[in-house]
Formats: C-alpha cells, structure tokens, sequence
C-alpha cells in the first residue's frame, strides 16, 4: 500500500517510484526472461522508427513471472488504492531502445 505521501506525489505527477520491490532473485528472473524476449524480438523483427524500439508482450507462457506481475499483490494493492477495485490489468510489454534520441510521448 502507499503511504498518504505517496498517493499524494502520484496525484501531483502522475506517477510513483517503488524501490526494492524486488528481491535479488526475482531481479535474476526479470532479466532472463527479459534477455530471453529480447533475443527473440531482435530475430523476429526490424528496430523501428527514430528510437529503433523493439517492443514485445511480456504476457506468455515463456514469461511466467513477468505474466503473473499483473496479479501480483504488491501491484494489485496498490492499482486498488489509486483506481479502485473494478481496475483491469490489461497488458504488460518489454522495450528496447538502441537510439540516442526518445521522441516525446504521452505514457
């Protein structure tokens, strides 16, 4: 849950910082199965635009604890808190960037 500060600073900015929300391993576990999609994006697909991003779905049965982020209660608790309990989860990608430049985007 957040503190009163912290839903505070997420409704004035838009967004919060979660430090060590993840233990060491599951670190280990988000690279590999990081590593593992960027592999596979980067012979299945061609870097595009001014980013040259790369851009896949975390939601697969090869990445199992990156799917089941979506439902997990350090997530969903705090999803709760800040939308309400009818939020839906919907989606969750992986990005790559291998250009100096970010054009400006909304999210």
């Amino acid at each position: 849950m957040l503190s009163a500060n912290q839903e505070q600073i997420f409704n004035d900015f838009g967004f919060i910082v979660l430090r060590k929300i993840f233990d060491q391993k599951e670190i280990s576990i988000i690279n590999s199965e990081f590593n593992s999609g960027l592999n596979i994006a980067e012979k299945s697909m061609s870097r595009a635009h001014i980013r040259k991003q790369l851009n896949w779905s975390n939601l697969k049965p090869e990445y199992p604890f990156l799917s089941a982020l979506l439902e997990d209660d350090r997530f969903t608790s705090i999803a709760k808190q800040i939308l309400g309990d009818d939020y839906i989860g919907s989606y969750s990608n992986s990005n790559s960037f291998s250009s100096k430049v970010t054009e400006w985007h909304p999210d």
